[in-house]
């Protein structure tokens, strides 16, 4: 492990100690990137507990991509894969060895069984479709494209993000 600092951690800590001298530029460069990307950053790096606003915000913007009317139970459903995504995103380690993969002895390696060494929790489609209630076929079928094209709006948020504020300090 290396001491470096990440540019993410940078920013996550001058968004949870505050304006002062240090961390002004930090947390202005932030102020550039899209709303989600904001709350994104300032919930996992920051610290802040932003998750319900941030499931508010990718809910909104998910049912207009994918064309889901807030009326219906569809609806219900698109705010519980919103919710999950956000809950992979924020905490993709494995909650078995909690992200280590592996334990190195003297003379013995253990892999931890769960992720296979690589630190990750691998989510199926059984543990999705049950948490946002629905069949696995159904989920298959109509869900696993949704749920993917949510998560990639999360993922493209918090990179476009990283670009902004990479961009911002320089």
């Amino acid at each position: 492990m290396s001491d470096r600092i990440t540019l993410k951690e940078s920013v996550g800590k001058a968004v949870s100690y505050g304006l002062s001298p240090g961390t002004a530029d930090r947390i202005g460069a932030l102020a550039h990137a899209t709303k989600l990307g904001n709350i994104l950053w300032h919930w996992k790096y920051g610290g802040e507990s932003r998750g319900s606003e941030a499931e508010r915000l990718l809910t909104r913007k998910a049912a207009k991509r994918l064309k889901v009317n807030g009326l219906t139970s569809e609806h219900v459903i698109l705010r519980a894969s919103c919710r999950q995504v956000l809950i992979e995103w924020f905490m993709p380690e494995c909650r078995v060895c909690l992200g280590v993969g592996e334990l190195s002895g003297e003379f013995k390696r253990v892999v931890c069984v769960a992720c296979n060494g690589t630190g990750l929790k691998r989510f199926h489609d059984y543990e999705r479709a049950e948490t946002i209630g629905v069949a696995v076929e159904i989920y298959r079928k109509v869900w696993d494209r949704r749920f993917r094209e949510i998560r990639d709006m999360v993922v493209s948020h918090d990179a476009w993000t990283s670009a902004i504020v990479r961009e911002q300090l320089r």
